[in-house]
Parts: C-alpha cells; sequence; structure tokens
C-alpha cells in the first residue's frame, strides 16, 4: 500500500478550539480536523500539541536538510522527528529502511550508530550512500521478521534507544517477533506506519476478526478510518506491554493524505517482562544444510564438545538444519538451548538431553 503525496504541516501551535482538559488527558488525544493532521505530547507545557497539514499536488518533499524525498509524507516526517527529539544517542533500528530517507533526514545526527534492515539490496546501498561518512551504520539485505528471528542479538543492541516499523501496510509481524525476542529493560521508542485502514474495510466479517486477533491481538475490527487505525495501534501494542513487561504512552501521532497512520510510543519496563530471563536471547542460531548436520536436527557448542562433532560450533551458537522450518524449527532452537545450558550447569551430554525431551513430553501433554 503506498502513500498518497502532497501535504503541507506547521507545529506548536495551541490548539485553542479544543478542551484543555483532553489536551492534557495523556491517555487520550484529540481527534483530526481538516487542518490538524496530528498531535504530540509536549513535556514542557504537559499537554498535546497540533500538526496542521494541507494537501497539495507536489510530489517530491523539503526535508529541510538539503535534500528532497519523494517517498517521505512531510507528516511523516514531522511525526518522526518528534519521537527523535527525545532521544539523545544510543542506537537506532530501522525494520523498513527502504533508501534510507528517514535515517539521513531524521535519525543521522546526535553521535547515534543506525542499523538499517530492508530485503532490498539496492535501495540499502542507496541508503549507504546517502549515509557514508556522516554516521555510524550497518546495512542488512534480509527480510526483517527472518532477521528478528534468526539474526538479531539483543545483547549487541545494549544500546537501543528507538525502533522504526515503517510498514507500508501493517507492521505488527516484525513488532511482535521483535518483542518476543527482545527484552525491554530500559525507556524504548518505537515508531510505526501503518497502512491497513483499506484493508480492513473488506475484512468486517468472522474472518476478519480471526485475522485481526492472530495479527494485532485484538478482538474486534476497528473502524476503517484513521482514528480506527489509530486505537488498533494503541490496543496491540498495550498488549505487547502486558506480554512482555512494559508501559506505554503515546507521543505523537499523525496521518498522511489517505488513511495512512504515523504513530510513536515511549516504552518504560515495568520490572515484569517474561523475556528477561530467556536463555535464547545469549544464542545466536545459524542455519546449515542436511549434510553438515547428519542425523541431529540441531548441534549446540557443548554438546559437539562432548560427542565430538564437528565442525564445532561457536560459543553460544546454534546449528539448525535448513530443511526445518516453522514449529520444527522454533522446537529445536529450544531444544539445543536447554541442553547448552544444562550442560554449562555440569550435566553430561545425555542427562541434559534427557532432561529436554522430559521438558518437550511434559509440554505435549
Amino acid at each position: 500500500m503506498t502513500e498518497a503525496s502532497g501535504a503541507r504541516f506547521s507545529s506548536g501551535v495551541s490548539a485553542t478550539s479544543i478542551s484543555p482538559t483532553i489536551l492534557r488527558n495523556r491517555n487520550e488525544w484529540p481527534d483530526f480536523t481538516d487542518e490538524v493532521w496530528g498531535w504530540y505530547w509536549d513535556d514542557r507545557v504537559n499537554r498535546w500539541e497540533p500538526i496542521y497539514g494541507k494537501s497539495t499536488e507536489r510530489r517530491e518533499y523539503d526535508t529541510g536538510t538539503g535534500y528532497s524525498a519523494p517517498t517521505i509524507h512531510p507528516m511523516k516526517l514531522e511525526q518522526r522527528r518528534r519521537v527523535e527529539q527525545r532521544v539523545d544517542s544510543g542506537t537506532v533500528l530501522e525494520l523498513y529502511a527502504g533508501r534510507g530517507n528517514l535515517s539521513r533526514n531524521v535519525y543521522a545526527k546526535r553521535g547515534r550508530k543506525l542499523v538499517l534492515i530492508d530485503t532490498d539490496k539496492e535501495a540499502l546501498e542507496q541508503a549507504h550512500q546517502k549515509l557514508r561518512g556522516s554516521v555510524k551504520h550497518e546495512t542488512i539485505a534480509m527480510d526483517n521478521v527472518k532477521w528478528v528471528n534468526e539474526e538479531m542479538e539483543p545483547r549487541d543492541l545494549s544500546n537501543l534507544r528507538l525502533v522504526d516499523f515503517d510498514a507500508f501496510g501493517c507492521p505488527a509481524e516484525p513488532a511482535k517477533a521483535f518483542f518476543n525476542k527482545f527484552p525491554v529493560n530500559q525507556t524504548l521508542y518505537v515508531t510505526f506506519t501503518d497502512g491497513s485502514g483499506l484493508h480492513n474495510r473488506y475484512i468486517q466479517d468472522e474472518e476478519g476478526k480471526k485475522w485481526m486477533r492472530s495479527t494485532y491481538g485484538v478482538d474486534r475490527i476497528p473502524p476503517a478510518d484513521r482514528e480506527g487505525i489509530v486505537s488498533n495501534l494503541d490496543r496491540f501494542i498495550e498488549v505487547q506491554g502486558r506480554e512482555h513487561g512494559f508501559k506505554v504512552q503515546k507521543v505523537s501521532v499523525a496521518h498522511g493524505d489517505a488513511n495512512t497512520i504515523y504513530a510513536g510510543y515511549k516504552l518504560t519496563p515495568t520490572g515484569a517482562s517474561k523475556n528477561v530471563e530467556d536463555p535464547r536471547t545469549k544464542y545466536k542460531v545459524k542455519t546449515v544444510s542436511k549434510s553438515v548436520l547428519k542425523d541431529y536436527a540441531g548441534m549446540n557448542r557443548p554438546a559437539a564438545e562432548e560427542l565430538g562433532f564437528k565442525p564445532l560450533p561457536r560459543k553460544n551458537e546454534i546449528l539448525v538444519r535448513e530443511d526445518l522450518t516453522g514449529k520444527s524449527r522454533e522446537e529445536t532452537i529450544s531444544h539445543e538451548v536447554r541442553e547448552a545450558e544444562d550442560m554449562k550447569k555440569g550435566d553430561t551430554y545425555w542427562q541434559a538431553h534427557s532432561k529436554a525431551i522430559e521438558r518437550e513430553e511434559r509440554k505435549l501433554e
């Protein structure tokens, strides 16, 4: 789903026609109007402030940094900047980096490191050229969900401060994968682009409810308008917070010419994260051919050392057969992690292997 182009914006002007009571309620944000296309929470005055927009016919947008970006809507640019301004330094992870327009025009400052993920190698090369010499960055050409599940190492992102989920359609799947693996142990900001509004118009039935439940984790189909998409995102991120131990505060929201929504949230840990102690976060999973693992589905370092298996996995590395997918792959990874952790505590291979099997059998009962 693409965004219609064309808008001008300004911000920081008091909306005198909006009730001050609503403006000062963090948990409720004022509606969009013909002139007000976005809102951001201003901590200095403790209230919502408007971002004004108006549709035009322009096809390129001046970003204010000497670059024009045909794929950045001005409202997205302003909404992202309102979040970026809250982050002093650290690492920014972009899971839909594209050609690096947000990278160059929003995030490439304050001594940060940028990690850019996208399936498009050519787009990432353009991003690299835009960022070269200006900011420390890494580009990875890979599906974002696959990267999160198989390559992302939370310990390598200990200084992570902001994650951008700039999807053309629904951002829920990469977001769920991220929160399933990354423990929110310090303040983290996340931004979303959600273009699912058009899709929502055609799922007003029981199948639609099933899709919303499995995708966003909510038990209702939201109205297929801008406010409906925002409320759906709010509920989605709140569900993630309950599951993974963080509280949520919305800090900015805006829309494009159509129903595409841009939103930003501040996440603060509550100490109840289910994945803080997850040992899987310590391990890197490497996919290898069936011939490498021979008769094994997976292999960990302690087991390989005791069994005399070659090639020897690296420390805290799990080898998994390439023909395993979905549930089988996840079960194999969990088995190898449990086995490795028990062997590090002094168990022999067969003791650790038996314990892992027992756990798996109990889970099936």
